[in-house]
């Protein structure tokens, strides 16, 4: 046989040998789509206070195959009763981390843009936030705020603060005032949680490039719960007339 074409025959085997991991490199690089894959952790936590509705998610965003930069993420909420839907943005970034001690103080952040390379997937605690429904309820509770503002002025004129007189009994003569009545019953027509099976989209956003991934759940709600979330319209309203005599109830749900 030709030594020639014996060597050209090992010559073209070692190139491809050379090659091909820089062929796969770019193929993964480049070429192939990628993807973005969340994992969840925890459970869903369900919320309703002076943002409106919120949602809570806590998990791992990992990069397959491909760097993305994560330019935004959403989720989209149905609630299969009646088939509505609610969207909610990212609003607070909060700290994935707990603490031990006791202390009940989280580190809060305002949401930014995150580049999960496929080496280093990202741990996110994330609270979305219903914008559209906190469009409709500001109204209700600063009208609300400034009757209440003015019913002070009329109890105390001079702005008076001594033994005397007293915040919170002037708040128990406010609360049966009309004002506060109409305020609860137009906060709890805004109000849309209720017992049922509800199906949740998260939508992961990327730049350069652009596209969505998504993700679906599904979870429950109980009556009890959805009574404990009912509470904090009182919350709200209070705090409105700058009562702060109870805390906020959050509900925890597993994924389905």
């Amino acid at each position: 046989m030709d030594k020639t074409k014996i060597d050209l025959g090992a010559l073209i085997i070692a190139l491809i040998a050379l090659v091909q991991p820089w062929i796969i490199y770019l193929w993964k690089r480049f070429i192939k789509p990628g993807s973005v894959e969340f994992f969840q952790t925890g459970t869903i936590e369900i919320g309703f206070s002076d943002y409106a509705s919120t949602i809570g998610i806590n998990g791992t965003l990992r990069a397959m195959d491909k760097d993305f930069y994560i330019s935004g993420i959403s989720v989209e909420l149905i609630k299969e009763k009646d088939s509505s839907r609610h969207f909610f943005d990212w609003a607070v970034f909060r700290d994935t981390k707990i603490s031990l001690s006791g202390k009940n103080d989280m580190d809060v952040e305002l949401p930014y843009g995150i580049l999960i390379t496929t080496q280093s997937p990202e741990r996110i605690n994330i609270q979305f936030h219903d914008r559209k429904q906190q469009e409709e309820i500001n109204p209700i509770y600063n009208n609300l705020s400034s009757h209440w503002l003015d019913f002070l002025k009329k109890k105390n004129p001079r702005n008076i603060i001594d033994s005397d007189y007293n915040t919170n009994e002037a708040f128990d003569e406010f609360s049966k005032d009309i004002v506060m009545t109409n305020s609860y019953t137009n906060i709890n027509r805004e109000f849309y949680w209720d017992k049922g099976n509800y199906s949740l989209t998260l939508k992961v956003l990327t730049s350069k490039p652009n596209k969505v991934f998504i993700n679906n759940f599904k979870f429950s709600l109980t009556e009890d719960e959805c009574k404990m979330l009912r509470y904090n319209i009182i919350t709200l309203t209070d705090l409105a007339c700058e009562q702060n005599r109870s805390n906020w109830n959050f509900i925890y749900v597993n994924y389905k």
